[in-house]
């Protein structure tokens, strides 16, 4: 989670996100991963060349690089903004952060998401 400057615009805002995980899962030497977003134009941005003219389109072709060439497998997925809690705990925690602020967990999540995580399972 982090704070970022300079956004445009909320896809602006889940592109740039959507890069810093990818690049933080090519560097822990993940080899497979899923990119869940509630961004419906981003997941169709990764899945398709459509969108690399479009405004964020060096964005979306850099995500579609790095996904190709750091990863044996990866999957880009729809989740619904109402089933996205853990997202928006992080985004709002990442907002408290000072400009340019990054945390990181490379073992042991937050407590704040775990316990979102169990909630939401116990729902199911």
């Amino acid at each position: 989670m982090g704070q970022l400057s300079h956004v445009a615009d909320a896809l602006h805002t889940e592109t740039v996100a959507c890069l810093k995980a990818i690049e933080f899962a090519s560097e822990a030497g993940m080899g497979r991963i899923i990119i869940e977003t509630d961004a419906t134009l981003l997941k169709s941005a990764l899945q398709s060349s459509e969108f690399d003219s479009a405004r964020h389109g060096v964005l979306f072709r850099e995500a579609k690089f790095l996904l190709t060439t750091n990863f044996i497998k990866y999957k880009v997925l729809y989740c619904k903004r109402d089933c996205n809690r853990v997202a928006h705990v992080l985004a709002s925690n990442g907002a408290s952060l000072d400009l340019g602020g990054v945390k990181l967990w490379h073992d042991h999540v937050p407590d704040s998401v775990s316990h979102i995580v169990a909630s939401e399972l116990r729902g199911n």
